[in-house]
């Protein structure tokens, strides 16, 4: 059970769901009113019933099972941080999973089709923090296949896979590819790789497989653009984003607008220990609240609990 200074009937949790809706306090003792049943480590903020209205009553706050520790309102420039900011929503287990699947996999490269003596052209060697990697290649030699292969316990999940030379892109002539999961159905299709589309992927059948290419003609490959399948709630290049904090005045203030240019927004003079929250105006509906520490983004699902 919680006590706060309020005279209030209405307990939310910022930009995921009301709780007890219409429903009363558990008690009123002087200025002071019980809620039961609160969830430590979220989000959350006071709200009044005025009418058919909820009015925003308190600045938000963590409840970490304790104590309050309410978020900063201030805009002053003494209280400001410079930031960057690479996602819109949580980052959950399940998708990083499907991050590391690109983990320890590898682009060869040969001037023969059974690769007898094949090149290291990229080895990818940790999970990647973005969907959007581009791959950058120190590459002097030219060659006609490259061959893309993950590691024996994982299976070939790709959303995007493109090829660049001098920031032109290539595109092979013939694909060797590994049996889809389910060759019936277009959601895993090889096709899904080069379609320009975050959210739909390629999804092998068996794991450790791989997929060889063949430009027709000795190419020199200096860029590699590899997304693995994804949410697609890292920031897009190309897309237009809105950043809001929450402010002394009980309402969402505009940072600004900007069209990202690569994988992360970076905003100047933002208030320090501020609640912010990232609107994609091109697309998409997934969105929620987050704060930053130490240069880190931390959602709900993601607090730092000390």
């Amino acid at each position: 059970m919680i006590n706060v200074l309020s005279t209030l009937s209405v307990l939310a949790q910022i930009s995921v769901r009301i709780i007890d809706e219409g429903d009363q306090p558990l008690s009123f003792n002087g200025n002071n009113v019980s809620f039961g049943y609160v969830e430590d480590n979220c989000i959350y903020i006071i709200l009044s019933k005025v009418g058919k209205k909820y009015i925003p009553f308190t600045d938000p706050f963590i409840f970490d099972g304790k104590q309050f520790n309410y978020f900063s309102t201030d805009n002053k420039g003494s209280k400001s941080e410079d930031i960057k900011i690479y996602r819109k929503f949580p980052f959950f287990a399940w998708n990083k999973d499907r991050m590391y699947k690109i983990v320890d996999s590898k682009f060869e490269e040969s001037n023969t089709i059974d690769f007898s003596h094949p090149e290291m052209l990229y080895h990818i060697c940790d999970t990647s923090k973005v969907c959007y990697n581009e791959l950058m290649v120190q590459n002097k030699q030219k060659y006609r296949y490259v061959r893309y292969k993950v590691r024996e316990n994982a299976f070939l999940e790709l959303a995007e896979l493109h090829f660049y030379q001098d920031q032109q892109e290539v595109k092979p002539v013939n694909i060797v590819a590994c049996e889809p999961y389910n060759a019936n159905d277009d959601e895993f299709k090889l096709a899904n790789c080069f379609d320009y589309a975050p959210l739909t992927y390629f999804l092998s059948k068996k794991e450790g497989q791989e997929l060889i290419f063949d430009f027709g003609s000795e190419v020199l490959i200096n860029k590699i653009l590899c997304i693995p399948r994804n949410d697609d709630n890292f920031i897009r290049p190309g897309d237009t984003y809105e950043l809001f904090y929450w402010g002394k005045d009980k309402k969402w203030i505009s940072l600004g607008k900007q069209k990202a240019k690569g994988v992360y927004l970076q905003y100047k003079d933002v208030p320090r220990n501020a609640l912010l929250f990232l609107h994609n105006e091109t697309r998409g509906k997934e969105e929620e609240v987050f704060f930053l520490r130490d240069g880190e983004q931390y959602f709900v699902n993601s607090l730092p609990i000390d």
